[in-house]
């Protein structure tokens, strides 16, 4: 009976292989009492998820946010657990009918042959510079499950016959049980499923899909989920104690014996999303606001000073402490930096690579601001326009980075290619002007610089508002590291109405070679 009940908790977990579907099937059909006890399983563990599962998202539907918080630091009650026995009886005759249809279904299934036993076969569709401990799985060819894989380095995608996907990134240790159920021992996974009902576990979590895209990532340290679209829900790996739903673009670390709600959210530049292979650009506005480069994000700043990073004041001017800032918070951002001829060559990446640009004047003014329509600066200030060569950057299609003189930013271009196996960054490409009105007299001048490890591959000096938009086109090699961007005074030693945007700022991809 110890091996029955083992198939029936596996059956009720979505992962039985057809063989023991059919196993299943068999001994319900053979003995009333077998029936009986498959309903009584049945109605056990559906009543165990609706009290651990379905109240708390009750609860956490009518709580205000800050209450969900406290809510991940306590343990979910079981209760009325003493009138169980007495409601599974009251409704046996109605469970062992679902047991009978049950059985036709099993029967259905072994049945049907090569057809169904296709609709549940896990299948590896590409393979990004993987390298595997052990055989590789063939491409294109039903996986035999249960599978227990270890990636080593890389990126794979393995689809579902009903169309869902799972991403993983090596390093990575994992078992595909079936298309329903993966054990994730460590490492990234990426998932998208139809219709939800995909269940990760890791040595200490356990993820149910509810309908959603989401990434998982399993260490020593323990477990961290993000939502990027729908919600799932997210509990201890162990025993029935507290779980919480997680919606789109909310968080949690799940370790030590709890679940807690991140507070920064999701950040997709944790994982890889996507191994398409036809994305021909990406928009730096979007990895600037945390996106993948495909995201369509905006609206976000970087402070020059600190390397913080979000919704930020408007701020003031900002006086140069000759420091290179990391931006932590951003992966592909490297950091920001104030230049400051005066005080000497700038370093400008996280190499230690430096660049002594020429500026006449000492000081920046509001953060970096990645939009979207720009904030309005302090009062006392002139708005800063959005609009170039007649054409408003802040507007749906369109993207702008924001770089008041004096200003510096790195990317890194390692981080960007991460997000996008198999691609080569090409180019960078972008439109650059001042947006102050032509007609000041004498207009401001402003300058921009741009690096690639240090080494300079575009410069225009002392251009103003007149000049219009100005095209930058620079070409970008696979050893590339850094990608640095400088905005100074154009030597009129000011910064006043110094309003200078990159507009529709790009990195062009083609597959790598």
């Amino acid at each position: 009976m110890k091996d029955m009940l083992e198939l029936i908790s596996r059956y009720l977990d979505h992962a039985l292989t057809p063989d023991e579907m059919r196993e299943l099937g068999d001994w319900i059909k053979s003995d009333p009492a077998h029936a009986r006890q498959f309903a009584e399983q049945a109605f056990i563990h559906g009543r165990l998820r609706d009290v651990l599962v379905g109240e708390q998202f009750l609860r956490e539907q009518n709580e205000p946010e800050s209450a969900v918080a406290s809510a991940t630091q306590q343990k979910v009650s079981i209760p009325q657990a003493f009138s169980l026995k007495r409601r599974t009886r009251s409704m046996l005759p109605w469970l062992i009918a679902a047991a009978v249809v049950l059985i036709a279904s099993l029967l259905m299934f072994s049945r049907s042959g090569k057809s169904q036993q296709n609709s549940s076969t896990i299948t590896l569709a590409m393979a990004v510079d993987a390298v595997w401990d052990g055989p590789p799985p063939d491409a294109d060819k039903p996986l035999a499950l249960p599978a227990p894989l270890h990636l080593e380095s890389g990126c794979v995608k393995f689809l579902t016959a009903d169309g869902g996907s799972l991403i993983f990134e090596g390093p990575a240790t994992f078992t595909l049980k079936s298309p329903r159920a993966v054990a994730l021992g460590n490492g990234r996974l990426t998932a998208r499923m139809p219709g939800g009902g995909l269940v990760v576990e890791t040595p200490d979590a356990r993820i149910t899909d509810l309908g959603t895209e989401f990434g998982i990532n399993a260490d020593p340290a323990g477990s961290h989920v993000e939502v990027f679209e729908g919600r799932v829900q997210a509990a201890l790996g162990t025993g029935p104690t507290q779980a919480i739903t997680l919606t789109s673009q909310q968080a949690a670390n799940i370790a030590t014996g709890r679940v807690v709600m991140d507070p920064a959210g999701a950040r997709p530049q944790r994982f890889v999303r996507t191994l398409a292979r036809d994305i021909s650009q990406l928009d730096v506005v979007d990895l600037i606001s945390g996106g993948d480069g495909t995201s369509h994000r905006c609206g976000v700043g970087i402070d020059m000073k600190t390397g913080d990073w979000g919704e930020l004041p408007a701020g003031g001017e900002v006086i140069p402490d000759g420091q290179y800032h990391r931006v932590p918070s951003l992966p592909v951002t490297d950091g920001v930096f104030i230049p400051d001829s005066a005080g000497g060559p700038a370093t400008i990446d996280s190499a230690g690579h430096q660049f002594n640009s020429p500026t006449s004047y000492r000081g920046s003014f509001m953060p970096l601001w990645a939009g979207g329509p720009i904030p309005l600066p302090p009062p006392g200030n002139a708005p800063i326009s959005s609009t170039l060569a007649g054409v408003d950057y802040s507007q749906g299609g369109h993207g702008l980075l924001m770089m008041h003189a004096n200003k510096g930013l790195t990317l890194d271009l390692a981080a960007i290619r991460r997000l996008h196996p198999g691609q080569s960054l090409t180019r960078f490409v972008s439109l650059v002007g001042n947006t102050r009105l032509a007609n000041d007299n004498p207009p401001a001048a402003a300058s921009v610089y741009v690096l690639v490890d240090g080494q300079l591959r575009f410069s225009r000096e002392a251009f103003t508002a007149r000049n219009g938009a100005i095209s930058v086109d620079v070409q970008l090699e696979p050893k590339d590291r850094f990608l640095t961007l400088v905005v100074t005074d154009g030597g009129d030693l000011t910064i006043t109405f110094d309003h200078v945007i990159w507009a529709d700022p790009a990195l062009k991809l083609s597959m790598a070679k």
